[in-house]
């Protein structure tokens, strides 16, 4: 278990580390600027968050730079690890994860290179530094219901559907599988509120239900009643939105959980 003493030195590591990688960059004179996303840049980090890194590129140099990424990352300190994420990479960039060894094991770096001319620095990010100018990312637009709704359908359906699927599952006593669908059925009560306004941005595959995850019957038949009873309280607010709610399937869908629930 990690002490205090132990995540005080975790972020003097990273702090130490980002450091080494902010001087690289601004020393070097084909970056125009670079952010931190994620925890770090949004201000919500804590001892155990990865540094995740946007550096933007001149045009004229960005082919070359992002063609020996792996060079360039080793620049900060010889990495443990690099695992190339071309998936993950901005339009004309190149992204990577680096690992870096740290007093207590190691540090993740989430690289990504951006050419200038398709930067937009992120609402929630950290600018380290800019030597030229980079225009803020627009806000999503609003969408208008017709848009919406019948995303909105979609997905509360799809909710509701769910429920006594992870209700059988909690029967089985197959917990690896209940959280699998506990995790999806989350999401998808997310992306609704998201939609119907309910929180201000999309939810991510990082986010997750605050505390401890349900590993018995008991909470877990808990915990998807909760979220029954939450997606059922945005059904007006759906509804408003140009969704539709399977009002008729709710009450039996309830019934079927009570079937499941241990020691009735």
């Amino acid at each position: 278990m990690l002490t205090p003493a132990d995540l005080t030195l975790l972020q003097q590591d990273r702090a130490a580390l980002l450091g080494r990688i902010t001087a690289t960059l601004q020393a070097d004179p084909r970056i125009v600027a670079a952010w931190l996303t994620g925890s770090l840049g949004a201000g919500s980090a804590d001892s155990l968050s990865d540094i995740d890194l946007w550096a933007v590129v001149a045009d004229a140099d960005c082919a070359q730079v992002c063609a020996s990424r792996q060079e360039y990352c080793a620049q900060i300190g010889a990495p443990l690890l690099i695992l190339d994420g071309p998936q993950n990479a901005p339009a004309g960039g190149a992204a990577l994860l680096a690992l870096y060894p740290a007093t207590l094991g190691v540090l993740q770096v989430d690289w990504y290179w951006v050419p200038h001319s398709q930067a937009l620095l992120p609402p929630d990010a950290q600018l380290l530094f800019a030597h030229g100018e980079i225009p803020p990312a627009a806000p999503a637009p609003a969408r208008a219901a017709a848009q919406i709704g019948p995303r909105l359908t979609q997905q509360t359906t799809f909710f509701w559907a769910m429920l006594p699927i992870v209700a059988k599952y909690i029967v089985r006593e197959n917990p690896w599988k209940v959280l699998e669908l506990l995790r999806l059925i989350n999401w998808t009560h997310e992306e609704v509120k998201a939609l119907v306004g309910a929180r201000a941005t999309a939810p991510t595959f990082k986010d997750m239900p605050p505390g401890a995850p349900p590993v018995d019957a008991q909470s877990q038949i808990a915990h998807v009643r909760q979220l029954a009873a939450a997606m059922e309280a945005l059904g007006p607010q759906i509804v408003a939105c140009g969704g539709t709610v399977p009002t008729a399937a709710i009450p039996p869908i309830y019934r079927t959980l009570e079937l499941a629930q241990p020691e009735r």
